[in-house]
């Protein structure tokens, strides 16, 4: 708990027990910044604490948070404003599902109103269900693109 106030000025984490899920992990760290220079001061510090020190990373995705390519307040101003309005009013959050998205070819070769058709019918199904699920977005473009 040390570590994560130390860094709370410049990282939020969120910690859950995953154990019994899965063969592969007890617990998952997710870290949220838009500065990649604060999470890997936190995980530096946050790996040289006992529990950091005897775990062993089975996965590491990484990505930032920054702002929003498609549903803004320019280009889907409705859907910006849904988003916006949203509010997650159920109890503390128990579980988290990681979907991690590649982006091909076809998808780059798209003009940037296909893309911004495509990514405001994938969010406006999603209105509905935010005050139960907390929805994050996350971009690894240029960062772990392997």
């Amino acid at each position: 708990q040390m570590v994560i106030d130390k860094h709370k000025d410049k990282v939020i984490v969120d910690t859950y027990l995953t154990r019994g899920l899965g063969a592969g992990s007890d617990y998952l760290l997710r870290v949220h910044s838009t500065d990649m220079a604060a999470t890997q001061a936190f995980l530096v510090d946050w790996r040289a604490t006992k529990l950091g020190m005897y775990s062993d990373v089975t996965e590491n995705l990484v990505g930032i948070t920054k702002a929003l390519n498609y549903i803004s307040k320019d280009k889907s101003p409705e859907l910006n404003a849904g988003l916006s309005s949203a509010t997650y009013s159920d109890s503390a959050p128990r579980y988290v599902i990681v979907i991690p998205v590649k982006k091909d070819a076809a998808w780059w070769n798209m003009s940037d109103e296909q893309r911004l058709k495509e990514i405001e019918v994938h969010t406006h199904g999603t209105l509905q269900y935010l005050v139960n699920v907390k929805r994050k977005l996350y971009h690894s473009t240029g960062l772990a693109d392997a």
